[in-house]
This record gives C-alpha cells, structure tokens and sequence, in this order.
C-alpha cells in the first residue's frame, strides 16, 4: 500500500481550504482520480478467504461487501485465471481433483477417472479446465467457468430495505449558529493526510 500511495497525486493536498481542495481534485485527470479511488477502496477492504470456515477452522469470515462489489462490477474470475497443474492441480489431493472433475461432468466421468495416477490426472484436469478436452458442451461450459470454491464470489440474496435498524443521528446542539465553510476552514487551520 505504501509503494501504491507514492504513486498518487497528492498536488490537490496541499490546499489550506476544503474548497480548494476539492476543486484541485476535481480538476486532475481520471486517470489520477481513479488511481485515488483504487487507493481508498483498497484501505478500506478487509481480507478474507471467500470461504465459510468449517468447525475448528480459524480465520476471518466472507465478507459481503466483496461478493456484492463482483456482482456489481460483472467479476469473472474464470476469465482472469485458469488452474493448471503447475498452479492448482499439482498442488491438491487426488481425491480433490475427482471431486472438481465431478462437479463439472458428473460422477461418471470422475469414475473413469478413478484408476489414474495422481500426475496423469492432475494433466488430464489441466487439459480438461482448459477446454482443450472433447467433451459434452455443458461439461465444456462448467470447466471453463469452474474456479476453486475459495477463489469464487457468492451470490447474495438482494437484502429487504427493512433488514437493518435505521442509524440514529444525535440532534445538532448549536444548528442556528454554523459558520459557513470558508470561515470553518480559515479558523481550524485544518491539514489533510491524504
């Protein structure tokens, strides 16, 4: 994150007002500004596995926020990634690579399958995640688009506006005496850390 921040603009800081800093910000180019945006998103995200913990697993757990971003950007995983034996399969039990060949073709096709040493089939998964097998055209689809389940985003349900208790704001105790914003800045003297 550091090496990432040096890389940003920070021209539009350096402005003693709020005003004028906004209005230096605004004017950079996007370019600049989407770099600021990347930045922020990503200090404000949390890490997590993707995945549900299982009983006696620790770690943090999915993070909504994450799923309903992919889903709002259109996030394919599949597309940006591809397991291969040197990247995935190589790196799983056996059993495990029997469990993935059945999710996308079915049991039958993970049973002919079941004789095979563990280096043939990491190969053969290799091939067949890779669309470079002849099989079926629904179980071509499911390899291409399979992911291992932590690298996947979950589909969330859409939430019920009523879902959360509205957030309480404290009445404002001095509402007839707000200065406007220039003098609020001029008097605090306030500095950024961007």
């Amino acid at each position: 994150m550091a090496d990432m921040r040096e890389t940003l603009d920070l021209s539009w800081t350096e402005h003693r007002r709020t005003v004028d800093r906004f209005s230096a910000f605004s004017a950079l180019d996007d370019d600049a500004k989407a770099s600021w945006l990347a930045w922020c998103m990503a200090k404000t995200l949390e890490a997590s596995m993707g995945i549900d913990k299982k009983a006696g697993q620790s770690g943090p757990e999915p993070i909504d926020l994450h799923d309903h971003l992919a889903a709002l950007m259109g996030i394919n995983v599949a597309s940006h990634w591809r397991p291969t034996s040197a990247n995935y399969f190589d790196r799983v039990s056996k059993q495990a690579l029997l469990a993935h060949v059945s999710e996308v073709g079915g049991p039958t096709m993970a049973a002919s399958f079941m004789g095979s040493k563990k280096g043939d089939l990491s190969a053969s998964c290799e091939k067949l995640f890779a669309g470079e097998t002849i099989v079926a055209p629904e179980v071509k689809e499911a390899a291409l688009a399979w992911v291992p389940e932590a690298m996947r985003f979950r589909v969330l349900a859409a939430s019920e506006p009523d879902d959360e208790a509205p957030v309480e704001h404290e009445p404002e105790s001095d509402a007839g005496e707000v200065e406007p914003a220039e003098e609020q800045d001029a008097h605090a003297g306030e500095t950024i850390d961007a």
